[in-house]
């Protein structure tokens, strides 16, 4: 039986609600809340949500395209700005520990990613967020090339 074919039509309302949810909800329902202070935590989430928005964009434009063309602006704007307040929770007090993350992830993706954010941010003109964004997008940028030139020498 293929499973596509017994998929149930979403009721417009609610097609998008996916796409509210996130991470944290998981956290609290397992009660392990102290981990949304960690900055690779907090990063990972940035980066699966940015892999994630990707992955649903594809799958609703091939099955509702005409409703969620016309609402994946408002959708994609609340997507992206609760992707920055991660960012924005790492914070200056973990600055330090950011280098490493780019050890953790790979440095390559996560360059892709924050660069996702920047530039949807500047098309927007929210340029609050493209400052926050922008702050780890070249530490992470100054950390590759440190390690480059550490490994070339």
């Amino acid at each position: 039986m293929n499973y596509l074919y017994e998929m149930q039509h979403l009721d417009k309302n609610s097609l998008f609600s996916i796409f509210e949810a996130g991470d944290e909800a998981v956290y609290e329902e397992h009660n392990v809340t102290h981990v949304l202070d960690n900055p690779y935590v907090l990063m990972g989430m940035v980066l699966r949500g940015l892999a994630n928005w990707e992955l649903l964009s594809i799958m609703y434009t091939r099955t509702y395209k005409e409703q969620f063309l016309s609402q994946e602006p408002r959708i994609k704007r609340l997507y992206f700005n609760k992707l920055c307040g991660y960012l924005e929770r790492i914070g200056d007090r973990d600055f330090d520990t950011i280098y490493d993350i780019g050890d953790t992830y790979e440095s390559g993706a996560t360059i892709d990613g924050l660069y996702t954010l920047l530039k949807y941010f500047t098309d927007t003109e929210q340029y609050e967020k493209c400052v926050v964004v922008n702050k780890y997008y070249d530490l992470m940028s100054s950390t590759i090339i440190k390690r480059e030139l550490s490994l070339n020498i």
